[in-house]
């Protein structure tokens, strides 16, 4: 029903959009007309990858396409949905599917009322930019309750040598929520951790070049050791003055009419650190209660502290 040789329309001309055709035309796909709201992304967009039709107009798109690959912002997925159900269009032989991580494809039951085959395709990688990230060795989840559907985008997965794996729409919060913490946060982490080193007087060219050497370690070691013997540290041995020194040199930071974010973080990412020590089979540190009811304290303070001053007469 779906293969190589169909039609696919790209809606939506952003950052994933760009390496998402960039994969399919290697693969020999074909990518024959390219929507965005934005006339001047359309036509950049196509112009990139040499594609003839391009509109700010979804009822321009040629009767010729069956597969429809919506990249457009996940708010407003259901809208555009909504917008292609009202077309006069027959989708009775037509699949759509949406590249949001977080939204199963219920967004798209407007179209599925139209008796069109739906589903949500999501990449485990991150697109920072329009510039061409290859998404080849990636996992990428696919979730469908139609069989045809679920078929032709694990041949597409494979094709463009993806690794995918099925998942149920009631878990995708979940999953699109673990890659928040593993890519979004690390980011933020290395972001608060330059700021550190700019506050000692290091510029953030070297700051990166300090901070090298430890994330790549440490990533490595999670990868060969698991996660439980990859971490170190503070938490990890218990070291409650260590964590005390930390927390009052951070409390320095913190501005008369904000709270302090990094203090904040630090507490709460520690609290994360407790989780792992609890769950060694190897013992916890004598102390390890004393620094689990600090690091608590130190949040309730702080908190409580920002609310008071936020509204107070």
């Amino acid at each position: 029903m779906f293969s190589r040789r169909s039609n696919i329309a790209v809606i939506g001309a952003g950052k994933i959009a760009y390496s998402l055709i960039s994969a399919l035309q290697l693969s020999w796909y074909k990518v024959t007309a390219i929507i965005s709201k934005n006339n001047e992304s359309a036509f950049k967009l196509a112009k990139k990858f040499s594609i003839n039709n391009y509109s700010d107009r979804l009822d321009e798109i040629p009767p010729s396409v069956k597969i429809f690959f919506l990249t457009v912002p996940d708010n407003e997925i259901e809208q555009t949905a909504r917008s292609l159900s009202d077309l006069s269009f027959s989708f009775s032989d037509s699949l759509f599917v949406h590249f949001s991580g977080a939204e199963d494809s219920s967004l798209l039951r407007s179209l599925k009322k139209r008796d069109a085959l739906t589903a949500s395709f999501h990449i485990m990688q991150t697109f920072p930019s329009k510039k061409v990230f290859p998404v080849k060795g990636s996992f990428t989840c696919i979730e469908t309750d139609n069989k045809v559907a679920e078929k032709f985008l694990y041949s597409l997965a494979h094709q463009l040598k993806l690794l995918p794996f099925s998942l149920k729409a009631e878990d995708k919060k979940y999953y699109h929520a673990s890659g928040v913490f593993a890519s979004n946060f690390l980011i933020g982490n290395m972001f608060k951790a330059v700021s550190l080193l700019k506050s000692s007087g290091i510029n953030e060219n070297e700051s990166l070049k300090l901070l090298n050497p430890i994330v790549r370690s440490s990533i490595k070691n999670v990868y060969r050791f698991g996660i439980e013997k990859a971490l170190s540290g503070p938490v990890e041995r218990g070291d409650i003055d260590t964590i005390k020194k930390h927390v009052e040199a951070l409390k320095k930071l913190k501005s008369n009419s904000e709270v302090n974010v990094t203090l904040l973080s630090y507490a709460i990412q520690s609290l994360q650190l407790v989780e792992i020590v609890e769950s060694k089979k190897d013992g916890q540190p004598l102390n390890f209660d004393e620094v689990q009811q600090y690091l608590l304290r130190i949040i309730s303070e702080e908190l409580l502290t920002h609310v008071t001053q936020k509204y107070q007469c």
